[in-house]
C-alpha cells in the first residue's frame, strides 16, 4: 500500500475521510485539493533507480523499487507541485518522458516533457475542450495526441461531499475531439472531430506519411460502464454492456478530415504494444478481453 497523504490521514483517524472514485461513506469530507483522494494505485512508472506510483488526477509517489516502501511525494518543481501528473505516461524512443495532467471544471490541461532521468524539462498549461477527465493520450513522433470525449463536469451542490463519478456526465450532443500538440512548442496545431463514442486507455499512435493514426479500446456506453463500476464497488453484479468493436481513429493531416477504422478485437481493454516503438509504426496490439 502506498502511504499516501489520504492513507496516512485515514490510518490515524480510523476511518475513510474522504469519498472514493465511485463511493461514499457518512461524515466524508469535501475534496478540497487532488490528493485528498490520491491513492496512488493505477499504474507505475520506473525511472532508472526509481519507481513512481501514479494515480488518475493527483501527485506522483516514490517508492522504493526493492522493498516497496513509501519514500514521499514526487516534487518535480515548486511551480508544478499543485498539478495533477495522470497515471499513464508515455516514453518515446529517445527515453523522454511526455504526461499530463486534468484540471476538471477548468477546459485546460497540464503537459509535462521529463527528461530520460526524470527531471522536468518543461510544463505548459493549454486550453482543452472535454478536458473534465482525461485518462489516458498517445505520442507520435512530432505529437502529443489527446482524443478528448464529451465527459462533463459539475460542481457539487451545496458543498455536499461526493465521489467524483458523480460529478460527471455524458454530453451525447457534443463531438469527441482530437487535438494534437507540437512537442516542440507545447501548442495545439490541429484539431479534428468525431461522433461521440467513449474510452479510458489507447494503444499506439503513428504517423503515416500525410495521415495519423491512434488505436482506441472503444470503451461501451459511458453511463452503462459507470452504472457497472459503481455496483462492482458495491460487490453487486452490474449490468450487460454491449461487446464494442475497438477502432483506429485516422488523422488526414492534409485535408483536416477525421475518421475511424475497426479493427478485429472485440470487448477488450489495456491496450498493449511493443513499447520499444513507442509512437513509431506498430503492427501488433494485445489486449485483456473475454
Amino acid at each position: 500500500m502506498v502511504r499516501t497523504t489520504r492513507m496516512k490521514a485515514e490510518s490515524e483517524a480510523g476511518r475513510y475521510l474522504w469519498p472514493g472514485f465511485g463511493t461514499n461513506f457518512p461524515t466524508t469530507r469535501a475534496v478540497r485539493h487532488p490528493d485528498d483522494m490520491n491513492v496512488a494505485n493505477i499504474s507505475v512508472l520506473p525511472i532508472k533507480d526509481k519507481l513512481l506510483a501514479l494515480w488518475e488526477a493527483g501527485s506522483a509517489w516514490e517508492i522504493d523499487p526493492q522493498t516497496l516502501e513509501t519514500r514521499g511525494k514526487k516534487i518535480f518543481s515548486p511551480e508544478t507541485e499543485v498539478l495533477p501528473f495522470s497515471a499513464h505516461p508515455r516514453i518515446d524512443v529517445q527515453g523522454r518522458i511526455w504526461n499530463f495532467g486534468y484540471l476538471s471544471g477548468s477546459g485546460k490541461l497540464v503537459l509535462y516533457e521529463l527528461t530520460p532521468q526524470g527531471e522536468l524539462k518543461r510544463a505548459q498549461v493549454i486550453d482543452a475542450p472535454n478536458a473534465d477527465m482525461v485518462h489516458d493520450f498517445t505520442i507520435t513522433e512530432r505529437y502529443l495526441a489527446f482524443v478528448l470525449t464529451p465527459v462533463r463536469y459539475r460542481e457539487s451542490v451545496a458543498d455536499v461531499p461526493q465521489p467524483f463519478l458523480q460529478t460527471l456526465w455524458w454530453d451525447s450532443d457534443s463531438p469527441v475531439v482530437v487535438m494534437l500538440i507540437d512537442k516542440h512548442s507545447s501548442q495545439p496545431v490541429h484539431q479534428f472531430e468525431l461522433v461521440p463514442f467513449f474510452a479510458f486507455h489507447f494503444g499506439n499512435a503513428y504517423e503515416d506519411g500525410d495521415k495519423l493514426r491512434i488505436d482506441v479500446a472503444r470503451a461501451p456506453d459511458f453511463e452503462v460502464l459507470m452504472q457497472a463500476k459503481t455496483k462492482a464497488t458495491m460487490g453487486k453484479r452490474g449490468p450487460e454492456m454491449k461487446r464494442e468493436q475497438c477502432l483506429q481513429v485516422v488523422l488526414d493531416l492534409q485535408t483536416k478530415v477525421a475518421r475511424t477504422e475497426l479493427l478485429p478485437l472485440f470487448a477488450a481493454d489495456f491496450p498493449r504494444f511493443d513499447q520499444r516503438y513507442t509512437g513509431q509504426r506498430t503492427s501488433r496490439l494485445f489486449m485483456m478481453g473475454c
